[in-house]
């Protein structure tokens, strides 16, 4: 979904695929970055990267995502249903100019972790799965 989403972006900047975008990015960001300890009393119901492979640095001080950090506040906001903050342009970075980084970042990060992946059983599990839903044309 992130990188239909990410195509459509490309193609024409309409508003509701960008938020779309940033649905998706912010997810992926949570479960690549997301630390367990994070998520308190929810914690047990929490998937984050490290859980399928010890090898994945969750590290949120990488630089090489620092996109991914910048626009956080700026993210949320954006993908508030009600609040001051998501009608206030002062309180929003100009997502649609930074969009394309921030897809930028999360394939780089997921192209990482899906590195570290294969060198893990799931990573064999991980590609089965993508290649059926691609066989079904859910790609």
């Amino acid at each position: 979904m992130f990188g239909h989403c990410r195509a459509e972006w490309s193609k024409g900047r309409d508003r509701v695929i960008l938020e779309s975008l940033l649905l998706h990015a912010r997810n992926l960001r949570d479960f690549l970055f997301g630390r367990i300890e994070e998520y308190g009393r929810d914690a047990d119901k929490a998937v984050v990267a490290t859980d399928y492979t010890p090898k994945w640095n969750a590290d949120k001080g990488n630089h090489a995502y620092q996109i991914l950090w910048d626009t956080d506040g700026a993210i949320n906001a954006q993908l508030a249903h009600l609040s001051r903050r998501r009608s206030d342009p002062d309180a929003q970075r100009k997502l649609d100019i930074d969009a394309e980084k921030i897809a930028a970042a999360v394939d780089k990060a997921w192209g990482a972790f899906h590195g570290a992946l294969n060198s893990t059983p799931w990573g064999a599990h991980f590609d089965a799965a993508v290649a059926k839903r691609s066989e079904l044309g859910l790609s």
